[in-house]
């Protein structure tokens, strides 16, 4: 992830589909204050981990506000342990 930021100078979004969707928010845990600067965002398709419903608040906030909030709430709560 961080060759492809760095070689793209873009913000990369990761994409996990099944486990892979758990191992993302894993890495997130873990290495969330030097990933969150170089991520646009995530996404978790048939993902083996809890979530809630947002689309109401992507209608109604700013996306990059949204995703800021959201990625805060993920390093906050999902403390590794």
């Amino acid at each position: 992830m961080k060759n492809i930021y760095h070689a793209e100078d873009k913000k990369v979004i990761l994409f996990g589909y099944s486990k892979g969707s758990a191992d993302m928010v894993s890495a997130i845990c873990l290495y969330g204050e030097l990933l969150k600067p170089m991520l646009a965002g995530v996404i978790s398709m048939m993902g083996a981990v809890g979530g809630c419903v947002i689309s109401s608040q992507l209608l109604s906030q700013n996306r990059d506000k949204l995703l800021d909030s959201i990625m805060d709430k993920v390093v906050e709560r999902m403390k590794c342990r």
